[in-house]
C-alpha cells in the first residue's frame, strides 16, 4: 500500500483490442494490493485530443500533461484504498513511448495474439457492439466521467463521436463502421478498405507500432506475452508477470487464475472464418504473422 500522497508506479498493460488485455487487467487487478483501471482512453489523449487519431510519442508530453495524468492516477489510487493500479488501454499500443514518458519506472506488459483469431473476434464485435443509450443514467454518467479525464478545453474533441453514436442509435440504426484503435490514416482507410482489410490493418499497425516503440525502451521495463501462452499455462505466465512487476501472487491466487482462464478462443478462426476473409486478411497480416512465429507453427 502507498501513503496517501505517493503514487505507486502503475502496471501498464498494452495490446490491441481483442488480444487478452481485459482478461489480464481483470486478473491482475484481483491480486493482493492491486486494483484495475479500465481503459481511461480520454486521459491518455490529454494534450493531443484534437489530432483525429490516437498515436503519440514522448514529443507530445509537456510538463502539464504529465502532471495531469499522474494526478488523475493518484486520485484513483486514493479512491481504491491506496492499492497499486493495473491499467489497460488498447490504444496505448500506438503510444508506448508516450505512456513511458509519463511513467518511466512503470512496468509495461505487452500482450499480443494470433492476428487470425483477432480478426475473427473483431468481426464478431462489429456485429454485436452497441453504444450505450443515453437514455440510461449509467451511460450518461460514464460519458461524463470519461470527459472529466480530459481538460475542459478538449471536451469538444469528443463531440463528433458522441453525435455519431446518437445518430446511429436513434435514427439510422446502422451497424458501426469502426471499432478499436484509431491509427493515423484510419479515416482514409475507412473509405478505401472493406471491413476485413480494415481489421487486418488495425492488428498489424497496433502490433508493429508497439514493437517498434518498445525498441526505444530499456528491456528491463517491459515484458512480452503471447495470449496463447498465458491461457495455456496461466500459472507459469502470471507468476512471470508477478515477478517482473513486483506483484505478490500467492498460491491461492494462482490456483484461482488457473481455474478460470481457458483456451477456448485459440484457433477459432479455423472454423469460424471464411476462406475468402482469411486470404484477404493474410495479404495484409502475413509478414507480421511470420515475424511473430505464427505461420511456422503446425496447424
Amino acid at each position: 500500500m502507498a501513503s496517501n500522497n505517493k503514487l505507486i508506479d502503475p502496471v501498464l498493460i498494452v495490446g490491441s483490442t481483442r488480444s487478452g488485455t481485459s482478461m489480464l487487467v481483470q486478473k491482475i487487478g484481483l491480486a493482493p494490493g492491486m486494483t484495475q483501471l479500465y481503459e481511461p482512453n480520454a486521459l491518455w489523449m490529454t494534450g493531443h485530443a484534437y489530432r483525429g487519431h490516437e498515436a503519440a510519442t514522448e514529443l507530445d508530453i509537456r510538463p502539464w500533461v504529465s502532471r495531469r495524468i499522474r494526478k488523475y492516477m493518484l486520485k484513483f489510487q486514493k479512491n481504491h484504498e491506496g492499492k497499486r493500479i493495473a491499467e489497460k488501454s488498447p490504444a496505448n499500443s500506438l503510444r508506448i513511448r508516450y505512456i513511458h514518458s509519463v511513467f518511466p519506472n512503470s512496468p509495461i506488459v505487452f500482450i499480443y495474439r494470433d492476428g487470425r483469431d483477432f480478426l475473427r473476434s473483431q468481426e464478431e464485435k462489429y456485429q454485436t457492439f452497441k453504444a450505450g443509450t443515453l437514455l440510461l443514467k449509467s451511460t450518461r454518467r460514464n460519458a461524463f466521467n470519461r470527459l472529466k479525464e480530459l481538460p475542459w478545453w478538449e471536451w469538444p474533441s469528443f463531440a463528433p463521436r458522441y453525435i455519431n453514436n446518437i445518430f446511429r442509435s436513434y435514427i439510422s440504426h446502422k451497424p458501426i463502421k469502426w471499432f478499436g484503435i484509431r491509427y493515423p490514416d484510419w479515416k482514409k482507410d475507412l473509405n478505401e478498405l472493406d471491413q476485413t482489410q480494415l481489421i487486418a490493418k488495425q492488428w498489424v499497425v497496433a502490433v508493429e507500432t508497439a514493437l517498434a516503440d518498445l525498441e526505444h525502451i530499456s528491456s528491463n521495463k517491459y515484458i512480452k506475452i503471447r495470449y496463447e501462452d498465458i491461457v495455456s499455462d496461466p500459472r507459469k505466465w502470471f507468476k512471470k508477470i508477478g515477478d517482473f512487476c513486483d506483484i505478490n501472487m500467492p498460491d491461492e491466487y494462482l490456483d484461482e487464475i488457473e481455474n478460470t482462464v481457458h483456451t477456448k478462443s485459440i484457433g477459432r478462426y479455423r472454423v469460424e472464418l471464411s476462406e475468402d476473409s482469411l486470404q484477404k486478411a493474410l495479404q495484409i497480416m502475413e509478414p507480421c504473422l511470420e515475424r511473430l512465429g505464427y505461420l511456422s507453427e503446425k496447424e
